[in-house]
C-alpha cells in the first residue's frame, strides 16, 4: 500500500483490487477530493472515472459542474482537446457563469485553433468579468 495525503490507493494486492484502484471512500465530497488529487498527481484515467462517479451519484449542480471540469482538465493529460471542450461545454450547462471553467474553456479553443470561436468567446468572458468582477 502507498499512501498519498490521507487516501489510501492499493498497489500490488492480491484480487480482486488491481494496481492503483482506489479501495476506499465514504461520499462525493470525498470522492471530489479523491479525484482532484488523483488528477494532481498525473493519474488522469483514475480521475476521469472517480469524476465520472460523482456525476452519477450527485445532483448538486456545484459537483456537476466541478465534476465535469475535472474530466475537462484529465483530457488535457489525455491530449483529447476536443473532447476536453465538450467536458467544459457540459461543466457550463451546471455553473454558466464560473470563471475558471470559462477561462479553461477559452483556452481549450486557441488549443484547438479556433480563433474566430477564440476571439468571440474571450469577448463574451471579458464581459462576464466586467460585470461581476
Amino acid at each position: 500500500m502507498i499512501t498519498k495525503g490521507h487516501y489510501i490507493i492499493a498497489r500490488k494486492t492480491p484480487a480482486p483490487i488491481k494496481d492503483g484502484q482506489l479501495v476506499m471512500y465514504t461520499n462525493v465530497g470525498v470522492l471530489s477530493e479523491v479525484a482532484n488529487n488523483l488528477l494532481t498527481l498525473g493519474c488522469a484515467k483514475a480521475a476521469k472515472e472517480t469524476y465520472e462517479k460523482i456525476i452519477r451519484e450527485t445532483d448538486s449542480n456545484e459537483l456537476l459542474a466541478a465534476s465535469w471540469n475535472g474530466i475537462g482538465l484529465c483530457f488535457i493529460i489525455l491530449k483529447k482537446p476536443r473532447n476536453e471542450l465538450v467536458a467544459y461545454n457540459k461543466a457550463l450547462e451546471y455553473d454558466p457563469l464560473n470563471l475558471t471553467i470559462l477561462r479553461n474553456k477559452l483556452n481549450c479553443l486557441k488549443k484547438l485553433g479556433w480563433k474566430k470561436q477564440a476571439k468571440q468567446f474571450s469577448d463574451q468572458l471579458n464581459s462576464i468579468q466586467s460585470r461581476f468582477g
